[in-house]
């Protein structure tokens, strides 16, 4: 269900993109869901993609702004994208996997790290009504 007024020019919720709102989305990527709007960095689970490249993430399930909200159902369809720069790869912190069973003399001590991406969100779009 897509809750979003017709602008005054006739153009659905993509023409409020333009009149300035903080516009955000909740955009899923690696599993997670997270709620970006522009310029902000966020931190995923690695992404096989080159620094410095521009990347689109099309898994969008809602867009919207202090005036209007569109919902998808799970996802909105072709009609929004966000375009983020992916700026870094890393290794998470090390963590400790330890299994023990008491009393029969088994312990086994294991360590992960698990590798992160961080992406600069550039542009959320949104073209209109969803169908």
């Amino acid at each position: 269900m897509a809750a979003e007024p017709a602008a005054q020019d006739g153009k659905a919720g993509g023409a409020d993109l333009a009149l300035g709102y903080q516009v955000f989305a909740v955009v899923q990527a690696g599993g997670k869901q997270y709620k970006v709007t522009n310029n902000d960095l966020v931190t995923v689970n690695y992404m096989d993609a080159e620094v410095g490249r521009k990347i689109v993430l099309e898994k969008v399930l809602l867009v919207g702004c202090s005036q209007w909200t569109a919902i998808g159902t799970p996802l909105l369809s072709n009609n929004a994208k966000v375009v983020a720069t992916v700026i870094e790869h890393y290794r998470g912190k090390k963590i400790q996997v330890f299994k023990k069973k008491r009393r029969k003399g088994y312990a086994r001590r294991h360590g992960h790290r698990q590798e992160h991406t961080t992406l600069r969100i550039d542009e959320v779009q949104y073209t209109g009504a969803d169908e």
